[in-house]
């Protein structure tokens, strides 16, 4: 292969940190929204309900609707061209959110963080593809994920600082555009990396030749879905009801924190951040470790791991939701997370195992998908809206995650149950 195909050395790790950088921007602009869930209350007098809403089913309305059209030109188009508009997307629409007057236009600007993101990770995998050999292609995965992990720490400690900074003098004063109070200058501010970001990629970055490969038709790849479907569908459900853990706690822990054990939102969104990266690197990393060591002496090896965090989560549940010491809260919070993230490697596993070699890109995009669509799209908005509907007092916002937690993790138990003597069978089907 030619160095347009294949790249190595400084070029290439360039680029895998660039996207890495990418990444990490993304995931900053998409949670820096749960530290101003009070202001937002105030300023539109919203209820839970719309504050999930904006969180997650904004962002995730267009993500997930455009992750396949963004998946197919990631395979025909310039990948470099596609990363570099998307970052200029989601940057702008961020900025875009401190001009919000209504609840609609928020939730419109949301929308638009969401299509700018769903270009990055099919076009950032597939970039990565094309210019490592497989032998290095884990690693270079390895440290672009690497920035998910830290998005979203960076957003709640980092912006948690910076909104306390707003605050202390009463927002900023922006030449030729006036003065914002601290939530609005907190959006505007966060979206300015990525221009000068997406500046860069496509200044720096240039797209590799495509080898010429046999295309697969669509069709096929659904037709191979459906014969599999009686195990794929319950399994995809129980990386949904991770999903739905996944994603609720950073959208709600900063309010919870400050709402039931009156910290502060910088105090909170530190604790937050912090717990999120050390739990979720090293859940990862153990989640890992588990699914390749169980799946060498089982065949159901990721539905095992899988269904053993769905047995110990309700217990630091408790501890989070409902905890009156703030350190046990913190706890609850640290094990929470540490449980979700041991779950994500053998949801990616089980994708691959229970998918045709040819089919995995199309099979994965439509899994993400699926868990982003449910867990981001409807697990924040469902806390929000118990918390509205079905609890009162100062614990509400706890019962509701609990609520959710609990029965999130009862349904991925019996889909875990019931998985468990099927799997080897649909494995043996997918190797052949």
């Amino acid at each position: 292969m030619n160095d347009e195909t294949r790249w190595t050395g400084s070029r290439a790790w360039y680029v895998t940190v660039l996207l890495s950088v990418c990444y990490l921007v993304s995931l900053l602009d998409r949670f820096i929204i749960g530290l101003i869930f009070e202001p937002l209350k105030r300023e539109f007098g919203l209820g839970d309900t719309q504050l999930g809403m904006l969180h997650g089913t904004g962002f995730v309305l267009l993500y997930t609707i455009a992750a396949l059209p963004m998946g197919r030109l990631a395979d025909t188009r310039s990948r470099r061209n596609l990363i570099a508009a998307g970052v200029l997307l989601w940057s702008l629409a961020t900025s875009l959110c401190a001009f919000a007057s209504s609840f609609p236009t928020l939730f419109a600007a949301r929308v638009l963080v969401g299509l700018g993101e769903a270009c990055l990770v099919p076009a950032g995998m597939s970039l990565l593809a094309a210019i490592f050999p497989a032998h290095q292609l884990g690693r270079a995965i390895s440290i672009f994920s690497m920035g998910a992990l830290l998005g979203a720490p960076i957003a709640f400690a980092g912006g948690g600082q910076l909104l306390t900074l707003l605050a202390r003098h009463d927002g900023v004063n922006i030449p030729l555009l006036g003065h914002y109070e601290p939530w609005r200058a907190l959006f505007l501010l966060t979206g300015l990396p990525g221009l000068p970001l997406a500046l860069l990629f496509f200044a720096t970055v240039r797209e590799p030749v495509r080898l010429s490969t046999p295309s697969v038709s669509m069709r096929d790849a659904l037709a191979s879905m459906r014969q599999r479907a009686v195990v794929f569908g319950p399994f995809l459900g129980a990386v949904c009801c991770t999903a739905l853990v996944g994603y609720s706690v950073p959208a709600w822990c900063v309010p919870l924190l400050v709402r039931q054990h009156d910290m502060s939102v910088a105090q909170a969104g530190a604790v937050t951040g912090a717990a999120l990266m050390i739990a979720g690197i090293a859940g990862t990393l153990l989640g890992g470790w588990l699914t390749d060591h169980l799946t060498a002496r089982y065949r159901n090896g990721p539905v095992l791991v899988l269904g053993a965090c769905f047995l110990a989560l309700p217990v630091p549940a408790v501890l989070l939701c409902l905890s009156q010491h703030v350190w046990l809260a913190v706890i609850g919070l640290g094990l929470v997370q540490t449980v979700v993230a041991i779950g994500t490697p053998p949801a990616f596993a089980g994708f691959q195992m229970l998918s045709q070699e040819r089919h995995r890109g199309f099979v994965t995009s439509i899994s993400v998908a699926t868990y982003t669509l449910i867990g981001f799209g409807c697990g924040p908005a469902l806390i929000g809206l118990m918390s509205d509907r079905m609890y009162t007092g100062t614990t509400q916002l706890g019962w509701s995650m609990l609520t959710l937690f609990v029965l999130a993790a009862v349904l991925g138990l019996l889909l875990c149950a019931w998985l468990r003597p099927r799997v080897a069978a649909a494995r043996f089907a997918a190797a052949g």
